[in-house]
C-alpha cells in the first residue's frame, strides 16, 4: 500500500469547501462586507483629513490676521 503525500491530503481537505458554491456566496458577501467597512474608514479618514485641513488654515488665516493688525496697530502709534 503506498503512502499518500502530506500535500495530497491538504488539497482533499481545501477541495471539500472548495465545490461547494454556497462557500462563494459566502466568500463574497464577507468580502464585499469587508470592503464596504473599508470604504467607510477611508472615507472617514479622508474627510477628517480635509475638515483639518480646513481648520487648520481658518485658524491659520485668523491668527496671521490678528499679528498683521497688532503689526499695524503699533506702528500707527
Amino acid at each position: 500500500m503506498k503512502k499518500q503525500p502530506k500535500v495530497d491530503i491538504l488539497l482533499r481537505i481545501i477541495d471539500i469547501p472548495l465545490n461547494n458554491p454556497f462557500t462563494f456566496v459566502l466568500g463574497g458577501a464577507v468580502l464585499g462586507l469587508a470592503l464596504v467597512i473599508t470604504g467607510f474608514i477611508f472615507d472617514l479618514a479622508v474627510l477628517t483629513t480635509f475638515g483639518g485641513i480646513l481648520l487648520g488654515l481658518t485658524v491659520g488665516g485668523i491668527a496671521i490676521i490678528y499679528a498683521a493688525l497688532r503689526i499695524c496697530i503699533g506702528f500707527w502709534r
